[in-house]
């Protein structure tokens, strides 16, 4: 019996922890298309890369005995029962993220990180709504599977604010979000509404409304989650900016002629 994990599980399981914490922060936030059409198909992409490490992860899993567990009893059959539920929400986000792009009548393909098409499942148009209704709460258990109510509510509570305030400053201008000053104004608002945030749920204050105290671990979750939907939305804008000839009406105009879709 290995004493720990192989590298390459270890491998596997970081870079399914980053494509998820990546994903959830852009799904949650993701704005309406075709405005975030390139955000869009950066989610159906991570969606899809998580589904394929996760068959390479269990597949591995089948092939290769995972060290001991250290729980014994009642709690190794709950830490196997949560792991295995875990293994199960891996699989059926994406698999349901498929069906909803599968069965929506825009009909508008998946061409996985810009390079690769990707087919649709042969499924029924009446299959979305109930595909989309799933795929939410497997997101949200995803994202408090390991977390109390209180911890969970409160986690998602500052990653919204924060995200929703923070890319205010990178969609703020054409260029890198680091070559220009924000006007001073825009940054006391912005800052002053996330602190005033941040200071409402992570305080005493909390409490009033359901609000609890964050462990490092967690606001250090947050925090990745927040860079990296940061990161994704300054990459990505570079991306649309470049296709529309450097304006934003520019890159939706060439969506829109390109999927067939007419001017509203």
């Amino acid at each position: 019996m290995l004493a720990r994990y192989s590298i390459v599980a270890i491998v596997l399981h970081w870079l399914i922890a980053l494509a998820l914490a990546c994903e959830l922060g852009l799904g949650f936030a993701l704005p309406e298309a075709p405005a975030g059409f390139a955000l869009w198909q950066l989610h159906k992409s991570i969606g899809i890369a998580i589904l394929a490490l996760t068959i390479l992860r269990i597949g591995w899993r089948l092939l290769h005995k995972p060290p001991a567990s250290i729980e014994t009893g009642v709690a190794a059959l709950l830490a196997r029962a949560a792991h295995l539920a875990f293994y199960a929400l891996l699989l059926l986000a994406p698999l349901t993220g498929w069906a909803i792009v599968s069965t929506s009548p825009t009909k508008i393909p998946t061409i996985l990180f810009g390079l690769v098409p990707f087919p649709n499942l042969p499924l029924a148009g009446t299959l979305n709504a109930p595909a989309e209704q799933v795929h939410e709460v497997l997101a949200w258990l995803a994202l408090g599977l390991h977390a109390d109510m209180v911890t969970f509510r409160t986690a998602w509570f500052v990653e919204a604010i924060a995200t929703q305030i923070l890319v205010i400053f990178v969609i703020r201008t054409a260029g890198p979000v680091w070559g220009s000053r924000p006007n001073r104004v825009l940054v006391a608002t912005s800052l002053g509404g996330l602190l005033l945030a941040l200071v409402v749920a992570l305080t005493p204050i909390g409490g009033i409304v359901g609000f609890g105290p964050l462990q490092p671990a967690v606001l250090l979750g947050i925090g990745a989650i927040s860079l990296a939907y940061l990161a994704a939305a300054e990459a990505l804008k570079r991306v649309g900016l470049g296709l529309g000839g450097g304006s934003a009406a520019g890159f939706t105009g060439r969506v829109r002629r390109r999927l067939g879709i007419a001017r509203p």
